[in-house]
């Protein structure tokens, strides 16, 4: 484990610029006992006999279902007549070139 003390504050300070006084340094301090307390915590935490989770919770999907709106869809005729360049089934776009 670390040693939290005023010098290894200091050091952190020096390295991110900022300037290090005595109520900067109790704040620290404080945090960091309190985040290594938590930890500490967790490790008393009985996880024998406990499967590993690939993730916590139940799956979200981020994928909405698709839902077709027939109202706003083209047929083939107004879609073409629309289009700059077209033949008699396709819209002809230009290959981008790399």
């Amino acid at each position: 484990m670390i040693k939290l003390n005023e010098e290894f504050f200091k050091k952190i300070g020096k390295k991110i610029y900022i300037e290090t006084d005595v109520q900067f340094i109790n704040t620290l301090h404080q945090e960091f006992n309190d985040i290594y307390q938590k930890l500490e915590d967790l490790q008393k935490i009985d996880t024998t006999n406990i499967e590993p989770l690939a993730r916590v919770g139940k799956p979200i999907s981020i994928l909405r279902e698709d839902e077709i709106d027939s109202s706003i869809q083209l047929d083939k005729k107004s879609a073409l007549t629309n289009a700059k360049e077209r033949n008699e089934d396709f819209i002809i776009i230009q290959r981008n070139k790399k």
